[in-house]
């Protein structure tokens, strides 16, 4: 589907079911319902609403640019350790390429899975690079001994299965890690990787 205008706004639901819809001459589709599915988005996509990549579990791609504002949500479900069959990603390409962040990031388990000390999800790529980090994080505590940790990089965001306190995630809560705890105390914009 192909439609043109400057600005759609989306306000119900909207879901890509394996297919393409190209907003050719629509400069931005602001969404303030729900977007979801396993198909492409061509454009610039902003979202104020939810967006849940999969029809449950999937992965969307966007050719274009993708900004998630303060009022937005990402819903990634993890139903195991396989991308896009087993947990949501979403894939930002072409020109630009960019994916910028904020608003509430939520991780809900699904089929029972249980993830372990080790495991990796990449649930962000952004060929243009990825800039700003979500205000909210839910759903990353998911027992006393195991934690999912955001890991942001240039061009995507992953989270790693992990002991709480592994500041450095090798998976071993040790006086390292104290020492890179220790040694950022107090500074808001510290990283533990």
């Amino acid at each position: 589907m192909t439609l043109n205008a400057d600005t759609l706004v989306n306000t119900g639901s909207l879901e890509v079911n394996g297919g393409t819809l190209n907003l050719s001459g629509i400069t931005t589709l602001v969404n303030n319902g729900t977007i979801s599915g396993t198909g492409e988005l061509i454009g610039t996509i902003t979202n104020a609403g939810l967006m849940s990549p999969g029809n449950s579990v999937g992965h969307l791609d966007i050719r274009g640019s993708f900004a998630q504002d303060t009022q937005g949500e990402l819903l990634i479900e993890l139903g195991g350790p396989v991308q896009g069959t087993e947990y949501d990603s979403i894939y930002v390409f072409d020109t630009p390429g960019t994916a910028s962040l904020a608003g509430t990031l939520s991780i809900v388990l699904t089929d029972g899975f249980e993830p372990n000390a080790g495991d990796l999800f990449t649930i962000i790529e952004a060929s243009g690079g990825i800039s700003g980090t979500f205000d909210n994080v839910n759903g990353i505590e998911l027992d006393p001994d195991l934690t999912l940790v955001p890991v942001w990089n240039s061009d995507n965001l992953t989270l790693h299965g992990t002991a709480p306190g592994d500041a450095n995630l090798d998976h071993v809560v040790d006086i390292v890690d104290f020492g890179f705890l220790a040694g950022s105390f107090g500074d808001s914009t510290a990283s533990f990787t």
